[in-house]
């Protein structure tokens, strides 16, 4: 009983989060994957499950999901090699 209400509460709260990317983020999104989009995975950070970061200045972005409460974030971010550490470290904050 008490495991079903877990999975429930789980589910509940996976699905609380999601937040609806606009369509100007996501063709930004796709511009970058095009341009600097150098793993097989990147493509898979453009579906509409997925929630997107963009750097302050929009050079780079982050895509992740939220699952239990965490942010769970595919892969490197998606951009010039240079500004990975400094997307990263801009998400977390």
């Amino acid at each position: 009983m008490i495991s079903w209400l877990v999975f429930i509460f789980s589910f509940y709260r996976t699905n609380t989060y999601k937040k609806q990317n606009s369509s100007q983020n996501h063709v930004d999104a796709e511009s970058l994957v095009k341009e600097y989009g150098a793993s097989s995975l990147d493509y898979f950070k453009l579906t509409r499950d997925k929630q997107f970061f963009f750097s302050e200045n929009r050079e780079a972005f982050l895509s992740y999901r939220i699952a239990n409460g965490f942010a769970v974030v595919l892969e490197d971010p998606v951009c010039a090699e240079g500004n990975k550490t400094n997307s990263i470290l801009e998400f977390e904050n």
